[in-house]
């Protein structure tokens, strides 16, 4: 019994570690759009306005309200997405 016990508390350790694992965000992934955000707050106000993420990926007032999930005018962290250029993505187009 003693040693089903430890079995099945090795058990319950290991898949909590790979749970940690699972909702653990890529530290590079992060640090690149926390790098973003800084550049794309032109006024240094700690906040990403809708024209703000407009000129700094070159996008138009639709795609950037698209998305402001919360249609507050501000681009929220959860809300920020780092846009490719869109060289990059003709660039992509013609590889296909």
């Amino acid at each position: 019994m003693k040693k089903l016990m430890v079995v099945l508390a090795a058990m319950g350790f290991t898949a909590g570690v790979y749970a940690a694992d699972a909702v653990k965000p890529d530290a590079k992934a992060e640090a690149a759009k926390a790098a973003a955000i800084k550049a794309a707050d032109a006024d240094k106000d700690g906040k990403v306005t809708v024209i703000e993420y407009m000129a700094i990926y070159k996008i138009d007032e639709a795609a950037a309200k698209k998305a402001d999930k919360n249609a507050n005018g501000i681009i929220e962290v959860d809300e920020f997405v780092i846009v490719a250029p869109a060289a990059d993505k003709k660039a992509d187009k013609k590889d296909k």
